[in-house]
């Protein structure tokens, strides 16, 4: 008995997976070529047919583009046996100049093989426009960027940016930076006038010298427009690094070395509410000073204790005061220390960025 139920269970089993399997659907083409198309035009869409070749009814489950510039739409009620369905494919070209080639993955709720689809073709650019090219405004003065990046400068360096400048009005704009907040580590150039249509460039110096700061660090410049009494701001972003390139091959190898403890402070749960001391112990095992350049909190609810030298095979404490108050749930903070450790460790990172963590869970009285 046990084994006609199982042959009959069988039986049914095999014939549906067969009958699953004969649900079939055939596309007249599976790849379409848009040739050239105009980056202007916007998007371009081609319908992909296919018909049903089986004996039942088959209903279009997914369909997923290998890219967010394709949106795809189909035939969303299930297509009857010799009638037809499509999947249609609109690509958006903007920004996307050049050649290109999209997937588009097809399933039936009866297969779970895909049905792969492609388009491709060849985007030409647009012609841009002075807003394309100047994307910045400031009243009539248009800027290709409100922000200069010294993406990497050493303490003994000056580095000189750009910005380009367009007058997009039909009147002579006159143009200045607000000497009284421009730090003295900078020095920023414009030009006094710009004529109707003209060009220009804000150049800007930076000497890390003299700013006496590390590591990531921002100013603001306040660009005034016809002595307007409102300021456009300019941001100045750098990172600020020690040059190791000029150390002996002595002192390198008496470079200050540091070891944590641990670097990372578990407090486990606590009410909000509640202060908590937390102590990260290290050793300078080099044989120079260790000197802790900056440290920098990622949260103002973390105060800071800490030795800016410590000695030659020394000891010594960070010590952190964590304020839970306001806070509720898990909690993941970290410090981070830019110190005048030379070298790179086996990730490529920076020796002298140290970063400690504190983490834990605060519960809400």
């Amino acid at each position: 008995m046990f084994k006609f139920i199982w042959l009959v269970a069988f039986t049914f089993l095999v014939t549906n997976i067969s009958s699953q399997n004969n649900i079939k659907i055939k596309f007249v083409k599976k790849e379409h070529n848009f040739g050239k198309i105009k980056e202007s035009d916007g998007s371009a869409v081609h319908k992909f047919e296919f018909k049903n070749i089986s004996k039942k009814p088959v209903i279009i489950s997914k369909v997923y583009a290998s890219c967010g510039c394709t949106t795809p739409s189909w035939t969303k009620s299930p297509i009857l046996p010799g009638k037809k369905g499509y999947i249609s494919a609109s690509y958006d070209p903007r920004n996307r100049p050049g050649r290109f080639t999209k997937n588009i993955n097809v399933y039936t709720s009866s297969n779970s093989t895909a049905h792969t689809l492609i388009i491709k073709g060849e985007v030409s650019p647009k012609e841009l426009t002075i807003e394309d090219k100047y994307r910045y405004n400031f009243d009539a003065l248009r800027l290709k960027s409100t922000r200069v990046n010294y993406a990497s400068i050493y303490t003994n360096q000056t580095k000189k940016r750009t910005i380009d400048i367009i007058n997009n009005s039909a009147n002579k704009i006159n143009l200045s930076f607000d000497k009284l907040t421009i730090p003295k580590h900078i020095k920023a150039e414009i030009p006094a006038t710009l004529l109707p249509n003209a060009k220009g460039v804000i150049t800007i110096s930076y000497n890390a010298s003299l700013k006496n700061d590390w590591d990531y660090v921002i100013d603001r410049l306040y660009l005034q427009i016809n002595n307007s009494s409102q300021k456009h701001e300019i941001y100045v972003n750098a990172r600020i690094e020690e040059d190791f390139s000029k150390l002996s091959q002595k002192e390198l190898k008496e470079a200050p070395i540091v070891k944590f403890e641990d670097e990372l402070y578990n407090f486990g749960t606590v009410k909000s509410g509640k202060k908590i001391a937390i102590e990260f112990k290290y050793k300078n095992l080099g044989k120079r000073d260790l000197i802790i350049r900056k440290l920098q909190t990622n949260c103002a609810c973390i105060s800071v204790g800490y030795q800016k030298i410590t000695k030659a095979n020394s000891s010594d404490i960070i010590k952190i005061i964590f304020d839970s108050n306001k806070y509720d749930g898990n909690i993941y903070k970290t410090i981070k220390l830019v110190t005048n450790i030379p070298g790179r460790d086996k990730h490529g990172r920076s020796k002298s960025k140290i970063i400690l963590r504190i983490k834990g869970k605060v519960e809400r009285l």
